[in-house]
């Protein structure tokens, strides 16, 4: 089936994403499937793109969350077991690190859990795991007074050393390569930060520098300031630096020279890796207050690289998840929080997100009319941050405040999203709102979401688009003090409005193109290589040496199978093969697309074999008879007469009988390698109708030999050969004696 036909058919919290085909699917302009069976991106006309968000999530997607071994088991004492859990994290954290950077697991047991303050993890390799978040597992009960439950992070920040400039008059967004004035002091390997200056005359061109409320000015972004990139050197050319991860903004040197953007390379020995909090459930107070008052909140990270969040829900926490800017790689994976009452004033969020790579998996926010922002993003955020099959009951995603680029929204659900503040997706100038809030998001991508209302704007020198999206668009102004008239803004782009578009989600097809199928695998997306793949792989076989024309071998052979998928396919995963017969092999998978094993056996051994792809598409069984034959066969013969008497000198008819037998490939023929004589000719043609190198068998012999010799002996020898080609030979002798008594 060729990619690029296929739309989202259903999206359930309650149940598995549903990928499924249609006949014809609707292409975007600005990402589509070339003739290559590969994404194609349309860029404006300086350059920019929506760039490839597939490196977001636990170290850098795509790659299946770890399984780490339990070092401490904790169980519920029926008090406060604070203290029981804190003091088991303290010991897995005084544990060495093992190979992969993990030091273990701390095990809590089913069973419900009371926690009455913060729990911290500041340790490399450190994962707290419970008993499963459903029925019968773990459950902690936050007790007391409001409190932040989970703190994860290190310590410190980056550490920059020399800062040589962009040289490039404009680099795009999606853009990973940019020349530097210096590149000398890089390696590949190097973490760097790339950093944009926030000047004034960015800051007014934006249009940022006139936010006034009641009376008041009100400050977007301060000019001095620097908006950050944290990637890691891929490439060097001379002075031109490649990235492993694209830039999600723009870097336009008119309105940021002076002083322009920099790399510096950073070290960030206080930042902690390999952390994962996974399986269990958080019941919280339901509690109904101004957020400006304490919350009880689920978790904070900063200061990590590489972490993950996977089957955890919280209840009726406020501001449950916060991820700062120093965190990078980090997947949320079957993160739900639920809330069981309604929450009035000004909205928390339950999952608000700073850093980079970030990816949120198959999240939740239930609850409706909870009044509670699903996912937010924070102050001048880099991504790509990526969520993916998404649900909330309320609001949806919505970029808080002063400029987050690089994010995306794909196969997302929020069927109850309503007014400009509270759109399923939410790509604007929030103005005045908060204290100058202003644009909060550019070159964002909503692709393939049901919402029920969208606010995509465009802001200055930038873009937001809204791809494959079914909802009611908004088209607003400006947010300002009542009284105070503004102009609509200037939507951003709106493709395919009201009809999804292939590919079914950016974010797996980009990891797909850029990792291959088993990465798409690894973080739970098989039912995606479904979708866009569904005719098996097809295998050839074939058998060096190869056979003789009858088809037989007659030494060892080496069977080669070589696999492969169709175009625009998902590529071959394994090889099954096994043999029956002569040769036996049991059932054998390889891991690729191709395999060879050898055949010693003589007789005939059937080979079935088949190639499945990564989409699990299987091929039909084939067979191929191998045959291998390396004995020779036997050859007996006899003549008729053998003896010739008397010696009158005539010609004699002699008739050979010549028998081949083989009981494996069976008799080919034979022919007649050599007659002589043990006497001269006597120039009268002795030997008259056996042509050597035929199959002759009947000729003339004379009966003639020399007075003075015992006999004359003629000797016949043929060679005879099996259909494998095997030869053997044999002789047989015909005598004219010297006298009767021989």
């Amino acid at each position: 089936m060729k990619r690029g036909s296929f739309f989202v058919c259903s999206l359930s919290v309650l149940f598995p994403v549903l990928f499924v085909s249609q006949a014809a699917g609707q292409t975007s302009s600005w990402v589509f499937f070339g003739d290559d069976h590969r994404l194609h991106y349309k860029q404006d006309s300086s350059g920019n793109r929506i760039m490839d968000f597939s490196s977001a999530g636990f170290q850098g997607g795509g790659v299946a969350l770890p399984d780490v071994p339990a070092q401490v088991t904790v169980s519920p004492n029926g008090a406060d077991d604070t203290s029981a859990i804190q003091s088991a994290i303290s010991t897995v954290s005084g544990m060495a690190l093992d190979a992969n950077g993990f030091r273990g697991a701390i095990q809590l047991a089913a069973g419900n859990f009371n926690v009455s303050s913060t729990i911290n993890i500041n340790a490399s390799g450190v994962v707290l795991r419970g008993s499963g978040a459903g029925a019968g597992g773990t459950v902690i009960h936050m007790t007391g007074a409001p409190f932040l439950l989970l703190k994860v992070g290190g310590t410190g920040s980056q550490s920059l050393a020399n800062s040589p400039s962009l040289t490039d008059a404009y680099v795009p967004s999606g853009a990973a390569s940019f020349n530097v004035s210096d590149a000398s002091g890089f390696h590949v390997g190097d973490t760097v930060l790339i950093r944009r200056p926030v000047t004034a005359a960015w800051v007014h061109f934006m249009g940022m520098d006139t936010l006034v409320r009641s009376g008041q000015p009100q400050t977007w972004i301060s000019p001095g300031s620097t908006i950050s990139t944290d990637r890691v050197i891929a490439g060097i050319n001379g002075n031109q630096i490649t990235v492993d991860v694209p830039l999600t903004d723009s870097f336009d040197s008119q309105f940021l020279n002076p002083p322009g953007g920099t790399i510096a390379k950073y070290i960030f020995p206080g930042r902690i890796s390999q952390v994962g909090i996974e399986g269990f459930s958080v019941i919280a107070v339901p509690v109904n207050q101004d957020i400006t008052q304490p919350q009880y909140e689920g978790l904070s990270v900063s200061a990590l690289i590489n972490g993950w969040v996977r089957n955890v829900t919280f209840q009726d926490t406020q501001n449950t998840i916060t991820v700062s800017g120093s965190v990078k790689q980090m997947t949320f994976d079957t993160v739900t929080v639920n809330h069981t009452a309604p929450h009035s004033g000004d909205g928390p969020a339950d999952f608000a997100f700073s850093g980079t790579q970030i990816f949120a998996n198959k999240c939740s926010v239930l609850g409706v009319g909870s009044n509670v922002w699903a996912a937010v993003t924070q102050s001048r955020v880099t991504g790509p941050v990526a969520l993916l099959n998404f649900h909330s009951d309320d609001r949806g995603f919505s970029p808080h405040q002063r400029w987050a680029t690089g994010l995306l929204c794909d196969g997302c659900t929020f069927p109850n999203s309503h007014t400009s503040d509270k759109s399923g997706v939410g790509y604007s100038d929030r103005g005045i709102l908060g204290s100058g809030q202003g644009w909060d998001a550019g070159w964002s991508v909503a692709w393939n979401v049901s919402a029920k209302t969208f606010l995509i704007q465009q802001p200055p020198g930038a873009q937001n688009f809204c791809i494959g999206c079914v909802g009611t668009i908004l088209t607003e102004a400006e947010p300002a003090d009542s009284g105070v008239s503004k102009p609509l803004l200037p939507n951003g782009v709106y493709d395919s409005y009201g009809t999804p578009v292939s590919p079914l989600s950016l974010y797996l097809e980009q990891l797909f193109e850029r990792k291959g199928a088993q990465a798409v695998i690894d973080i739970g997306y098989l039912d995606y290589l479904k979708s866009i793949d569904s005719i098996p792989p097809v295998t050839t076989a074939s058998v060096s040496p190869s056979p003789n024309e009858n088809g037989w071998n007659n030494i060892n052979v080496t069977v080669m199978l070589n696999a492969s998928d169709n175009a625009g396919g998902t590529g071959v995963q394994q090889i099954t093969y096994s043999a029956s017969g002569a040769q036996s092999v049991v059932a054998t998978t390889v891991a690729g697309a191709s395999a060879s094993f050898p055949i010693t056996t003589e007789g005939i051994t059937t080979i079935t074999f088949f190639a499945t792809d990564f989409a699990g598409n299987m091929e039909s069984v084939k067979t191929l008879a191998v045959k291998v034959d390396k004995t020779a066969p036997t050859v007996t013969c006899s003549a008729t007469p053998n003896l010739l008497w008397s010696p009158n000198h005539k010609l004699v008819p002699v008739n050979l009988s010549v028998n081949v037998s083989d009981s494996l490939s069976g008799p080919e023929g034979f022919n007649l390698v050599s007659l002589a004589s043990n006497e001269p000719d006597s120039e009268g043609g002795d030997i008259q109708g056996f042509t050597t190198g035929t199959a002759a068998t009947n000729g003339l012999l004379r009966a003639e030999r020399l007075g003075t010799s015992t006999g004359r002996v003629y000797t016949f020898v043929y060679n005879g050969t099996d259909r494998a080609g095997n030869s053997s030979t044999c002789s047989t002798n015909v005598v004219v004696p010297h006298d009767q008594g021989h």
